[in-house]
């Protein structure tokens, strides 16, 4: 017992056996699939030019078949036939020439979260505290280290300052006469020179 798979039928096109068939086909391709159904034995060519000039023969049969064939291009389609009054019914269906995943990832079902631990938590709390408090005592003695290298570097540039300004106000100074004695520097002198030469 012969199986015929016809399905629906709104899919089925009567074609006349000399009428040329064009197939466009995007820039990957595609997958052209041809079911024939005729009352006679049939010719199916096919070509990449619509005149026909360089076809190639898919196949030569009769009833019910079906013809697969990819094409990078455009492709054109004749299906001939020897005897008259031959009935030609055809049915495409295009695939894409590109492999697709087959395995899909499908998110049907949420994974349950875990429960945190409480000891893990606390834990992680107090090492946030101590690293915190380790920082700001470090901090501390930054500044402090700062502020006394500060104190130490003004106190030894005023030390400096004293000094010079004491050297500049010593250059200057006059001897004060002996107490007790009511002659001058000079006065004193000219005495001295005077003994000197009476002895």
């Amino acid at each position: 017992m012969q199986l015929f798979k016809i399905k629906g039928l709104e899919e089925w096109v009567k074609v006349s056996p000399s009428e040329i068939l064009e197939f466009p086909a995007g820039y990957n391709g595609r997958v052209i699939s041809l079911q024939v159904n005729t009352s006679e034995r049939v010719e199916i060519y096919a070509s990449d030019s619509d005149d026909m000039s360089n076809e190639k023969l898919l196949a030569s049969a009769d009833g019910l078949f079906e013809v697969n064939v990819s094409s990078r291009g455009t492709l054109f389609v004749q299906v001939r036939s020897k005897g008259k009054g031959t009935v030609v019914f055809l049915k495409t269906k295009t695939a894409d020439h590109r492999v697709h995943q087959i395995n899909e990832t499908k998110f049907t079902s949420i994974e349950t979260r875990r429960r945190r631990n409480s000891d893990v938590d606390r834990m992680m709390m107090l090492m946030q505290l101590n690293e915190r408090r380790r920082d700001e005592t470090m901090k501390a003695e930054i500044d402090a280290v700062r502020k006394e290298a500060a104190a130490v570097i003004a106190a030894k540039a005023a030390a400096e300052e004293v000094i010079e300004d004491d050297a500049e106000g010593g250059s200057g100074t006059v001897q004060e006469p002996v107490s007790g004695s009511s002659e001058t520097p000079s006065e004193a002198t000219g005495d001295a020179s005077a003994s000197d030469k009476n002895s």
